[in-house]
């Protein structure tokens, strides 16, 4: 004789009366019972448990709002997930498992910002290390939120959590679980993305790849293989073409900063060249200002006299050349330029003196 529901019901009381409502363990026996019956015909007397939850004892309540919150979540009913959740909040708010189920409702449909909802998932997973569930729900938030996230979500990721995720995905997808496999795929999809090591790149996607193949080639056979299977697969061709899209976009950036750096080496040397002319003309034009110049000085002068005019002549043009010299350069070679300017200036001042001492001495005679 074959049991009704009830009876199946009260058969998984009895298999998780000693386990803890935090546990893998619980939450994997709530998952069997909902594949193994919750089909479509059975869906008025998975919602009959409302009546468990609304008038039984405790653990056997909070048992069929788990069961119920599993059913409606597998056949994606959210907005039904939200109205039982806010009915029993009160009553279960303070149970560390009703949070558990609020945020497998919130990897669906967030209600939190994006901020919110990950610092919400990596305390669970903090909380309760030892239960794979939480642990990957976590890791699942952290795919769902990159994936759908602006760029500054993805970089707060990148930054905060995908180093924690790696480490537990790796950890829970040792278990060889089809849905373990495929979150591995989505954490390593994002590693590769955002590794900038090329060797390192190339290394997480070849995980992501691998680990998308396991998780379909393990699926087993039921009533929502074929969903899962072409869920995969979809997701392997969306894997290649985000590294494929990431490779273009890296190599389009180097073609570009390399454009950038050769201009501006372009750029820099036309300015030195532009430079080095200038400095030329400018000696140039001292050479023939100085030629001129000395042509100016007559034979009259004694020989002191000459040369003390010719050192004036050649100082001032020192003065001159370390003022274009800051004009052109700057501060780049200030140093050298006030140092021109200073010895054209002492120069003067050494030839003036001179002058007005042997004219000195030449009226005493």
């Amino acid at each position: 004789m074959s049991m009704n529901f009830e009876d199946k019901f009260q058969n998984l009381y009895h298999e998780t009366a000693n386990l803890s409502n935090t546990s893998r363990e619980y939450d994997s026996k709530i998952s069997e019972f909902v594949s193994r019956y919750g089909n479509f015909k059975n869906e008025k007397k998975f919602k009959r448990l409302e009546k468990i939850i609304n008038d039984d004892s405790d653990e056997r309540a909070f048992l069929a709002l788990c069961v119920l919150h599993t059913y409606l979540r597998r056949n994606k009913k959210y907005q039904e997930i939200k109205v039982l959740e806010t009915k029993y909040e009160e009553k279960y708010s303070s149970n560390p498992a009703f949070q558990i189920l609020h945020l497998r409702l919130e990897i669906n449909i967030p209600s939190m910002s994006p901020e919110e909802s990950l610092h919400y998932a990596e305390n669970l997973s903090k909380k309760f290390e030892d239960n794979d569930g939480v642990t990957h729900d976590f890791c699942m938030l952290v795919a769902n939120t990159y994936e759908q996230g602006t760029e500054s979500i993805r970089k707060e990721i990148g930054h905060n959590y995908i180093g924690r995720a790696q480490e537990i995905i790796d950890k829970v997808a040792i278990n060889k679980y089809p849905k373990f496999l495929w979150t591995r795929a989505r954490i390593y999809s994002i590693l590769s993305e955002c590794e900038l090591e090329e060797d390192k790149r190339k290394q997480y996607y070849e995980i992501a790849l691998k680990s998308i193949n396991e998780a379909w080639m393990l699926e087993k056979p039921g009533e929502q293989y074929n969903t899962r299977v072409m869920t995969y697969r979809n997701y392997e061709l969306f894997i290649k073409n985000s590294h494929m899209l990431e490779t273009t976009r890296r190599e389009l950036n180097a073609v570009a900063q390399q454009q950038t750096e050769t201009l501006q080496k372009i750029k820099e040397e036309y300015n030195s060249l532009k430079t080095e002319n200038l400095e030329i003309l400018g000696f140039f034009v001292a050479v023939i200002s100085f030629t001129i110049g000395s042509l100016g000085i007559t034979r009259e002068g004694t020989f002191i006299e000459n040369v003390c005019s010719i050192v004036v002549l050649m100082s001032a043009l020192l003065v001159v050349y370390g003022g274009l010299g800051i004009v052109l350069h700057g501060r780049e070679k200030a140093g050298r330029n006030v140092v021109i300017i200073i010895l054209g200036i002492l120069f003067i001042g050494v030839a003036i003196i001179s002058e007005i001492w042997f004219t000195g001495r030449m009226a005493v005679k």
